[in-house]
């Protein structure tokens, strides 16, 4: 079988990196990985791509972790690395993406996922439409009215936001009036009308859809950090989905949200489980986490398309209840001290895994348009 031909299309901020010989861990990971299983790996950037003679120049790892620019193959198999979502509507991207999607595998052909069209794909399932919070569409103060009647505080979040960003908690702070808490900078407005805090949440919810959603009562440290759970599961050298790595994450001391850029801290499942949860429950708890991700996944490819990897935030609530938050089919992978390496951590090995996969069974994804 010829060797495989990987390709990592990457942003500006990537590319500026390479050609700066500078270290970039991910870079680096996918670079050994690929060594490891004696693939060709390079990373390209879509003004690299001559669409006419079909010809890439692309950036290779060199000895002592530096990079050369050089003429490289076309790939078997390429992955998409873009994930800025206004870098999307650029036509020299599109084009690339449109003639690679026709003459390579696409390792990720869904590079999103929005938290409504989430919640509308597990909806449809009676065995993941019970990890659901209630969440709805956000047409204007009344949504907010209504949605308040029903839970004593509501989140607004952008449906295509990322890194905990935009983010409001809404609360009844009197009649009428309503306090807001915002996730950056732990700004908080006390007392405010509705179309105030509707105003705000809508202003850091860039142009796009925003949601409304209960809160969860997350469980809780002893030190009463609010905290939910990471779990990524990747497609494995047979196709199949497997957890490879996973986090409790535990929210700064007064803040809502969990997410690391929002100054939470993480700790492998293995040791933070049972900072919420009694150590002996802990194991089970472990093995519910697991299958759950795996079941979402597997919905989420029924409903949605084909994936390699996602990222699912799953929560505890206080009853013992399990909940889904969102799910990202980019996640970043980050490192932790579950990690195994062999030669790097398993989360990137797997991306070599699936695209080996892929090749070798290339016959039915050539033939096969990726939806």
């Amino acid at each position: 079988m010829p060797q495989l031909v990987f390709g990592v299309l990457i942003n500006r901020e990537w590319a500026r990196a390479l050609a700066s010989q500078e270290g970039i861990f991910d870079a680096l990971m996918y670079a050994r990985a690929a060594e490891h299983y004696g693939v060709q790996v390079y990373f390209f950037h879509p003004r690299d791509v001559d669409l006419r003679r079909q010809r890439v120049q692309g950036w290779i790892p060199q000895p002592g972790e530096r990079w050369a620019k050089q003429s490289v193959p076309w790939p078997h198999v390429f992955y998409d690395q873009v994930k800025l979502p206004h870098l999307n509507r650029t036509e020299p991207l599109r084009s690339v993406r449109r003639r690679l999607r026709q003459t390579a595998i696409p390792l990720n052909p869904v590079l999103a996922l929005p938290k409504w069209q989430t919640h509308q794909a597990l909806k449809r399932y009676p065995d993941t439409a019970p990890l659901l919070p209630h969440t709805i569409i956000c047409r204007g103060p009344g949504s907010m009215r209504a949605m308040l009647r029903q839970h004593p505080a509501i989140l607004s979040k952008p449906d295509a936001g990322s890194w905990g960003r935009g983010i409001c908690r809404i609360s009844r702070s009197g009649r009428n009036r309503y306090r807001l808490q915002l996730s950056e900078h732990n700004k908080v407005w006390p007392r405010l009308g509705l179309l105030e805090a509707y105003m705000i949440c809508t202003s850091y919810a860039d142009p796009g859809r925003l949601l409304l959603q209960q809160e969860i009562e997350l469980a809780e440290t002893s030190q009463q950090e609010r905290s939910d759970m990471r779990v990524v599961i990747s497609k494995n050298r047979r196709g199949e989905w497997e957890m490879t790595q996973g986090f409790l994450r535990m929210a700064s001391p007064g803040r809502f949200t969990t997410n690391w850029h929002q100054g939470s801290r993480n700790a492998p499942l293995g040791e933070g489980l049972p900072l919420i949860v009694p150590a002996d429950e802990a194991p089970a708890v472990l093995a519910d986490l697991h299958q759950i991700a795996l079941l979402v996944g597997s919905r989420l490819e029924e409903s949605i398309g084909r994936m390699s990897e996602i990222g699912i935030d799953l929560a505890r609530d206080k009853s013992g209840r399990y909940w889904l938050i969102e799910a990202n089919a980019a996640p970043d992978k980050g490192t932790g001290s579950d990690d195994i390496w062999e030669p790097v951590p398993r989360i990137f090995l797997y991306v070599l895994d699936y695209a080996l996969y892929l090749w070798e069974n290339r016959a039915s994804y050539l033939s096969k348009p990726s939806r």
